[in-house]
């Protein structure tokens, strides 16, 4: 019973505290959020790295060009949120990276579709 705190003052602090914390969780879910899509883009580049390997490793196989041509279509679409959200944490390197790539990826995802079909008619 020493350290009684008035009721409108508790309430006041406590108020702040909750308005804190629920203005952090806005903005850190955000941020999370842009953090995650970085991770997916760069993801996506590996797995056009791998299917690339596969796809010169067997040549025949429709499969590998159908999954070649699926994740170059995902790049695409993803890093252009990428390209914004690096240039905003400012990771230029990245942005700038993906900027030049990105009109590659829609003709070289046309390619790999058109090997998928020269391989499926034959």
């Amino acid at each position: 019973m020493i350290f009684k705190i008035k009721q409108p003052r508790k309430i006041f602090i406590f108020s702040i505290l909750g308005l804190g914390l629920a203005v952090g969780a806005y903005y850190g879910w955000f941020f999370l959020r842009d953090y995650q899509t970085l991770r997916q883009v760069q993801a996506d580049q590996k797995k056009i790295a791998a299917y690339r390997q596969k796809t010169q490793a067997m040549p025949t196989d429709p499969q590998a060009f159908l999954n070649l041509g699926n994740a170059y279509m995902t790049f695409w679409e993803s890093s252009g949120k990428g390209i914004r959200i690096a240039s905003q944490l400012q990771q230029q390197s990245l942005a700038w990276e993906w900027l030049f790539t990105k009109p590659k990826m829609l003709s070289e995802a046309v390619l790999a579709y058109k090997c998928l079909c020269k391989i499926n008619y034959t």
